[in-house]
């Protein structure tokens, strides 16, 4: 920030400070309002475009002709509702520039949205409850027709399917009222003036904040400059938590902390780490209020609403359970730092029975539930006597004994430890749950007769929070590939939900949280690229074009071998199983489901997709490969956002805890932002000085990016040998196993297996492939049912304890496509559990490798060539010896955009077509004797095809592509 910058803000702040509390009161939350309506913007065009994608892949699945006309006919609605909301920003861009609201387009935000919940949604709604009533009935009347059971039975289904879609419809409903509350509180309320900047409405949060409790002159200094006076890090809204404290005359003691820090370090759901007043650890937790709770259980009976357990302080009120919150969620939809005052973690010991268990639904449909038990009745009675702490275990190993059990002791008064189901669904912290405590209540009970109850400990497992983040303030870019320097950018952190990860199952919870929490940052400082949309399509289709793999540049990286001496895989394969599991299984949250099938079913479920995506490379059900190509295009964006954010931190020497990383599929970017309300770390300014340090003077930020995008490819490579020696080593460490016979009869057996699945183009890594051989389905796994099946004589208990040596002497293939080594997944990751099936190192090395013309994009020539040109965005020049029609009408679009056009061209082609291109403001050149063809972008992207100008034609075409001058 410049001088002059810096003393007008401190200048807007201290004349704000002289105002009354009321009018700084209606500045703050008028401050709030404004910086919700861009988000509000973004959000109603991306919920009503998903919305359309998920009514369009639905109607494929619907068999009658009515409710597919209800539904296409939704669809028609909701694009002209989109376009609607389009034209709603015709004067000011999401309705929001330079500090300022247009309140017409924010009305005519609102007014759009309610027609879309009011009539489009709801009167789909309620066609559809007709026409399933109607579909029910039927299938009732017929069940004891005989010649009509298979009828009556696929209209109940058909019920079944509607009524399922109508929920969803619900959410979406749900969701775009809660962005309508944002306008119409718009409407409602004073906005701040726009000559207030947000940084200084910042700055004066954390002023007014000091003033309550008491002000350092460091603290003030901190606040005004945005950097904490010792560490300088970025100063953000703390919230307080009232942590255990260690001494008995308190029980505990107030802290604050960043959100983002406390949800890394204290996470609700997860037993907070700190000894309290008896000695006693993970007594603490603080819950949220979720959507997919089933029920919890206090004492003897089970209860439905977890927040009616009166004794521990949870208020039904409140979103937060025992925290003090403000109203300003209630109108606003979100829980933001600001909105928490304090939160009182819940020590589960002083619960009537010293404990309360959660059921958390994993899937509503089958009755999937995971339990989780926090706390312990006897160590309550233990605390409550106020025994010692080796009291206490001397008290506990004699229970155990009474229990029958003679393995390991553990510390009894550490509640951070949990026993747990070996399949997932139970945990507990109780220390003398040696049994399972949940077999009468879990699904599979009665199966498993809690033989699965792991007879050892470990560590709760960690919870981490899924952060969805947006942007307001960028530029529009476009072009072909483009740096992007901003200042003063608004970023959104919107935190829906929390996970964790089963211990040994790896089985994925998640708590969806009633109302989200979110985090602002009002003025920070980005920078990034910009990777034109039309290229990574191209990408991806060069990826899965059968002919691409048969030219010997692209064989070698489109093919690869999984392990030295091991399968060759193609990387198109790779990817359709990745989005097969992402896609089957809920974003992989939900990969449990989908891998404990039967190894057929699987084959056969995944076979279906493909054959619903592609016949001979090219696209079958065309909206179902466009949610395809958005996923890759993802993929691509988010390798390289992690990357890139790995890059700047080392290049210019800022922490990553100090950097967050955005990408946005729709439009390309990848971005790395500082991790600062009002920017005050300058990111910027240490990317110039970078340039300068490097003597670069021009074009510096594109320099910055090419280098990025050439380390990263480096690093792919020398990743790609050390993974094969891995492989190697793994192999030969584990390799007595193969001495036994009944285990090598097993290790082939997986082989061939592994070999099946290959040869269908299902490519799982070994963490996949484990779970799918662990995991049961009518009582048997998919490993004992494998053993049957080949009659071999090895026991199933020692074919388990000896699992994982075989599997990794049959398939040493640890790291197919990412792994946490190949692509940087840290803390800060927005994928979650979901983050395998969300990158892909050997999608994102292709693409940098087509960026930096060391391998070409393949496919039909016209369409492909038509794509590429209409990536320019200033000029287009063109070496192309012949030319037809269609080329010419394309060239003429191009100028008609804005787009300065220049050709060269065959002296018989300047004759038949000169005039029309002079005329309509082309530039034509005339050569002779050239047979070279390329095209040059914007004056830096040079394309070198074996395609002319004739667009017509479809033949098969070459495209190496260079980035920085046509020269």
């Amino acid at each position: 920030m410049m001088a002059g910058e810096y003393l007008d803000l401190v200048r807007s702040v201290v004349e704000m400070l002289s105002q009354d509390e009321t009018t700084l009161d209606a500045i703050i939350e008028g401050a709030r309002v404004r910086d919700e309506v861009p988000f509000a913007v973004m959000r109603a065009k991306r919920t009503i475009e998903t919305l359309i994608e998920d009514v369009g892949n639905f109607v494929s699945s619907v068999e009658t002709p009515e409710a597919r006309r209800v539904l296409r006919e939704l669809v028609e609605d909701l694009n002209k509702a989109l376009k609607e909301l389009e034209e709603c920003q015709k004067n000011s861009e999401k309705c929001y520039s330079g500090n300022e609201v247009d309140m017409e387009c924010v009305d005519c935000h609102y007014e759009v949205l309610s027609e879309v919940t009011d009539d489009l949604i709801h009167g789909a709604k309620t066609e559809l409850k007709k026409i399933s009533h109607s579909l029910k009935k039927k299938s009732e009347g017929g069940a004891l027709i005989k010649s009509k059971h298979e009828e009556y039975k696929n209209a109940h289904a058909e019920a079944k399917k509607l009524m399922e879609f109508i929920k969803s419809l619900d959410e979406y409903s749900n969701e775009l009222n809660a962005i309508s509350m944002v306008f119409d509180n718009v409407s409602g309320s004073s906005i701040a003036p726009a000559e207030i900047d947000d940084k200084a409405i910042f700055i004066l949060k954390l002023l007014l904040e000091l003033a309550e409790s008491g002000a350092y002159v460091g603290e003030v200094l901190s606040a005004l400059t945005g950097l904490k006076s010792v560490t300088a890090d970025p100063v953000d809204k703390e919230v307080k938590i009232d942590l255990p404290s260690k001494d008995r005359m308190k029980d505990s003691e107030e802290h604050s902390l960043p959100l983002q820090t406390l949800f890394y370090r204290y996470p609700p759901f997860e037993p907070i780490s700190l000894e309290d007043e008896n000695s006693v650890s993970g007594s603490r937790v603080w819950f949220v209020k979720i959507k997919n709770i089933a029920y919890y259980k206090h004492g003897p009976k089970m209860y439905v609403h977890p927040q009616s357990i009166k004794d521990l302080g949870f208020d039904p009120r409140n979103l937060i359970h025992d925290a003090s919150l403000s109203n300003a969620y209630e109108t606003t939809g979100a829980i933001y730092p600001e909105h928490i005052f304090k939160i009182k973690p819940v020590n589960v010991l002083e619960a009537k029975d010293g404990y309360i268990i959660l059921a958390v639904s994993l899937d509503s449909r089958r009755q999937e539930r995971v339990y989780i038990k926090y706390g312990s009745e006897f160590l309550k009675r233990a605390v409550k006597r106020n025994l010692n702490r080796s009291a206490i275990r001397d008290l506990y190993i004699n229970e155990l004994r009474k229990k029958g059990h003679r393995g390991k002791t553990y510390e009894p008064t550490d509640l951070t430890y949990a026993w747990y189901c070996t399949s997932g669904y139970g945990l507990s912290t109780d220390p003398l749950d040696v049994r399972c405590p949940f077999k009468g209540w879990c699904k599979y009970g009665n199966e498993c007769g809690g033989r699965k109850w792991k007879r050892t400990r470990r560590i709760f497992p960690k919870v981490f929070l899924d952060v969805e983040r947006s942007y307001s303030g960028i530029d529009n870019t476009n072009g072909f590939f483009s740096p992007i320097v901003g200042r003063n950018v608004l970023i959104e952190e919107k935190y829906p939900s929390a996970h964790l990860s089963m211990p040994e199952s790896g089985l994925p919870v998640v708590f969806k949280f009633k109302v989200p929490f979110r985090r602002s940052l009002p003025k920070t400082n980005v920078i990034g690229f910009r990777i034109a949309p039309e290229f990574l399509e191209l990408v991806v289709r060069t990826v899965l074009d059968e002919k691409a793999l048969q030219s010997p540049e692209l064989g070698k990286v489109l093919k690869y071998e999984l392990w030295k001496g091991g399968p060759e895989v193609k990387l198109g394969d790779v990817l359709l199983t990745k989005f097969f599991i992402y896609d089957k299984a809920e974003k992989g949250f939900k990969t449990y489901d989908l891998l404990r099938r039967r190894s057929k079913s699987l084959i056969e479920s995944y076979l279906r997709m493909r054959e619903n995506l592609l016949v001979k490379s090219m696209p079958y059900n065309r909206l179902y490969f466009k949610r395809f190509l958005r996923w890759a295009s993802e993929a691509i964006l988010h390798s390289l956002a992690h990357a890139f954010l790995s890059y700047v931190s080392v290049e210019l020497q800022i922490e990553t805890s100090n950097l967050v990383y955005l990408y946005d599929e729709r439009a390309g970017l990848v971005l790395v932002a500082e991790n600062s309300p009002i920017g005050s770390i300058d990111i910027i300014g240490a990317l110039n000085e970078w340039c300068r340090s490097k003597g670069i003077a021009e074009n510096c930020y594109g320099r910055f990016i090419e280098e990025f995008l050439r380390r990263e490819l480096r690093f792919l490579r020398d990743h790609e040998e050390d993974t094969v020696q891995y492989a190697d080593r793994v192999k030969s460490v584990v390799s007595s196993v193969s001495g036994e016979n009944d285990l090598e009869g097993l290790r082939k057996a997986i082989i061939e297996l592994y070999k099946e699945f290959l040869e269908k183009g299902l490519v799982l890594d070994v963490h996949s492939l484990s779970t799918h051989l662990l995991l049961s389905s009518a009582g048997q796994s998919n490993l004992e049912r494998l053993i049957e099946e080949k009659g071999l004589s090895v026991d199933t208990q020692k074919a388990h304890r000896y699992f994982d040596d075989v599997l990794l002497t049959a398939i040493p293939n640890y790291c197919v496509d990412g792994c946490t080594t190949c692509v940087v997944i840290d803390r800060g990751c927005t994928a979650g559990l979901g983050q395998t099936y969300t990158v892909s190192r050997k999608l994102m090395e292709f693409a940098i490798g087509v960026l930096l013309g060391e391998y070409p994009l393949r496919g039909p020539g016209g369409s492909y060539l038509k794509k590429l040109l209409g990536i320019a965005r200033e000029s287009v020049e063109a070496m192309s010896p012949y030319l037809d029609d269609e080329g010419i009408e394309t060239l003429v679009e191009l100028v008609e955009k804005g787009i300065h056009v220049k050709l060269s061209t065959r002296p018989e082609f300047v004759r038949e077509y000169g005039e029309k291109l002079r005329e309509a403001g082309i530039e034509v050149t005339e050569v002779r004797g050239e047979h070279d063809k390329w095209y040059c972008l914007d004056g830096w992207l040079l394309i070198k095809p074996t395609a002319n100008m004739n667009l017509e034609s479809e033949s098969y075409n070459s495209f190496v592509i260079k980035l920085g001058g046509c020269k």
